[in-house]
């Protein structure tokens, strides 16, 4: 999509209450990795999301975990949702 095509786009949904996707990213795999004090805990916090479309489920951090139910911000939550 072209800058002007972007632009028209973003122009259309502000004029017309619209969700704007292009404030959305995918999830990005993240597989995370136990800190010396959850090994020493024995609890360790993993965080999945599935993707809508091809049912895939990914690992991902908590960073993106956070903004999934954000409707406004973060993973598009019509593609990415917890697990």
């Amino acid at each position: 999509m072209g800058s002007t095509a972007h632009s028209e786009y973003d122009k259309l949904v502000t004029q017309n209450g619209l969700t704007n996707y292009h404030k959305f990213i995918p999830p990005v795999e993240k597989p995370s990795i136990p800190t010396s004090t959850e090994y020493k805990s024995g609890k360790y916090i993993r965080r999945f999301c599935i993707n809508r479309v091809d049912k895939r489920i990914v690992e991902i951090d908590a960073s993106q975990y956070d903004t999934l139910p954000d409707k406004k911000k973060g993973i598009d939550h019509s593609i990415g949702k917890r697990l």
